[in-house]
């Protein structure tokens, strides 16, 4: 140290400047150099979200502590295992993201989680969120758990590989304090999810659907005899037959009619408007999914999987003196249904209608007392099976109803302009509810409103004159307590919003004209995100690009110049991935 440190070296002598100079550079790259390894790892380890960190270490739960281990097999629990920080290393997936049944060697102990910062560094235990670590090492022993929730400085909920004895479990157990926390680099603290819509001709909005969507079997709630009905192939292999059957057995005439398509894979086919009378339309793939839906007066309504039909149904608006109900019952025997017309909190009227088997009932109050009610929401309760709801305005648009399952604390809705759209939201609980409301333009919140709904009440917020000027945003909505909410746009056409649960890593839209059509993508989480917007025209790629779409923002996409213009009736495929 005297040599490097000594006046000798360090002296301000002429004959020494050039030394100096060239040991101050030795030494900065000797630091620089020490550092490097530690930054280059940091930054080469893959993105991961918190929540695909706690999916990953719940699935190792109930397999062995097994020393020096770090892999498992979800649906075989006596395979493999894994030891404290081989665990970790797992759900968190670092070096590299592997497979449960795949190790990444072991290259790291309790000791590098404490002492150093390769994949992670150092935080205070008050800053723990899920998907962060508790760590200790003292003497050669140490451990290592996957905070979730709960008391950070007590017993929290934890994800560990806790010993032979116990294996990998999930629960609370006491952390004293010389646990320390430490977090993850490249950190997200969501998976890549985005929204879509589509805003077509009639200034109508259809919705992108989450992968999953396709199904085999398809339900069209509602279809006139002058209807048009189109089916997409979602297979890009396989070409498929599809069967359409219209039934109503409400006019003591059950099936009205039958016929099939044959669909190429990614192909669009349209049905030949055959039909006898007005029922509903239930569609049979022989194993290829598909996509379909019904035109109407110049707007597109998607068919539905059997999974969006409930027992509780909610329709956010109704006016008794203009809209209609429809009820649809796939089911093979007769179903009960209760409607009620609801307002501050109170029930103006109860109705019990009977639907008969694979029928569609319809429900006017236009000729009744309850007409002169200027606005209601409407709760559907079915016992006997599942049923589909929908609401006809005097537009002659549908709107389909909210399913008990879908209603959420927090909700999204794309495409609001304050100066044109009203917001409708509906408190269908027994108490409360106090919501806070966001509209959010080119990622940040432009104006927030706080409101307060009563039980079993439907509000409406008109905000047209305070935010004239502001132009097209998206409103977040959060509540403490699930609430259902819609947009009501021109000509009484509605769009509904949606939890973030409906947003997805890889989006579709059924039937889009690039020519005519404008897409918009919304990016609801809090990282920045990629979107690839790939176009099909049959099976062929005919428009690929990618976006990059900041956290809270919606990208309008116009592709009237794209080659994908030149297309009709093309299909649009939405991938995500966090940027």
């Amino acid at each position: 140290m005297v040599g490097f440190f000594g006046s000798r070296v360090w002296g301000l002598g002429s004959g020494n400047i050039k030394r100096n100079l060239i040991l101050i550079t030795m030494l900065q790259l000797i630091i620089v150099f020490a550092i490097l390894p530690t930054l280059v790892r940091a930054d080469s380890c893959p993105v991961v979200s918190r929540d695909s960190i706690i999916k990953y270490a719940q699935s190792g739960v109930g397999s062995p502590y097994v020393w020096g281990g770090d892999k498992w097999n979800p649906n075989n629990k006596g395979w493999g295992g894994a030891d404290c920080s081989g665990y970790v290393l797992k759900a968190w997936q670092i070096p590299y993201k592997a497979g449960y049944t795949q190790s990444v060697g072991h290259p790291y102990s309790t000791f590098n989680f404490y002492f150093k910062k390769t994949h992670w560094y150092p935080i205070n235990r008050n800053n723990l969120a899920k998907g962060d670590i508790l760590v200790y090492r003292n003497k050669g022993r140490g451990h290592v758990a996957i905070y979730h929730y709960g008391d950070k400085w007590g017993s929290p909920v934890v994800y560990e590989a806790r010993s032979r004895k116990h294996g990998i479990v999930h629960g609370a157990r006491y952390f004293p304090s010389y646990y320390k926390g430490r977090r993850r680099h490249r950190l997200v603290n969501s998976d890549p999810k985005l929204m879509a819509t589509v805003k077509i001709s009639s200034n109508s909005y259809l919705k992108a659907l989450p992968e999953g969507y396709a199904s085999t079997k398809l339900y069209v709630d509602f279809l006139s005899k002058k209807d048009p009905l189109f089916v997409r192939n979602s297979d890009y292999s396989s070409n498929t037959m599809v069967g359409a059957t219209l039934f109503n057995y409400h006019l003591r005439r059950g099936v009205l009619g039958q016929q099939k398509v044959g669909v190429a894979a990614y192909q669009q086919s349209g049905l030949a408007q055959i039909w006898r009378g007005n029922g509903f339309i239930r569609l049979l793939t022989h194993g290829q999914k598909m996509y379909a839906w019904r035109q109407n007066a110049g707007f597109k309504y998607l068919a539905k999987n059997i999974s969006q039909s409930a027992r509780t149904n909610y329709i956010n608006y109704f006016e008794p003196k203009r809209d209609l109900l429809y009820l649809t019952n796939p089911r093979f025997k007769a179903v009960k249904a209760v409607v009620y017309l609801v307002n501050n909190n109170k029930v103006y009227h109860r109705k019990t209608v009977r639907i008969a088997r694979r029928s569609v009932a319809m429900v006017s109050y236009k000729r009744s007392k309850q007409r002169r009610l200027k606005g209601v929401y409407v709760r559907i309760n079915a016992s006997g099976g599942r049923i589909f709801v929908s609401k006809k305005t005097k537009s002659s648009f549908y709107t389909p109803a909210q399913t008990a399952n879908k209603i959420n604390k927090t909700l999204y809705i794309q495409n609001f302009d304050p100066a044109r759209n009203l917001l409708y939201i509906t408190n269908p609980n027994r108490r409360k509810a106090r919501l806070i409301l966001k509209y959010i333009q080119d990622g940040r919140s432009r104006y927030q409103k706080r409101i307060h709904i009563r039980p079993h009440d439907v509000v409406l917020v008109d905000k047209r004159r305070r935010l004239k000027r502001l132009g097209e945003t998206f409103i977040k909505i959060s509540a403490n307590v699930s609430v259902v909410a819609s947009k009501r746009m021109a000509r009484a056409t509605y769009q509904l919003a949606e939890p973030l649960s409906f947003a997805n890593k890889t989006t579709y839209v059924a039937d889009f004209n690039a020519a005519s059509e404008t897409l918009y993508i919304l990016n609801p989480i809090g990282s920045v995100q990629k979107a690839t917007v790939n176009i099909f025209t049959g099976n062929t790629l005919v428009y690929s690009n990618v976006f990059s779409i900041g956290k809270y923002r919606q990208l309008p996409i116009d592709l009237r110049s794209s080659a994908a213009a030149r297309y009709s009736n093309t299909y649009v495929q939405i991938i995500s991935e966090i940027s």
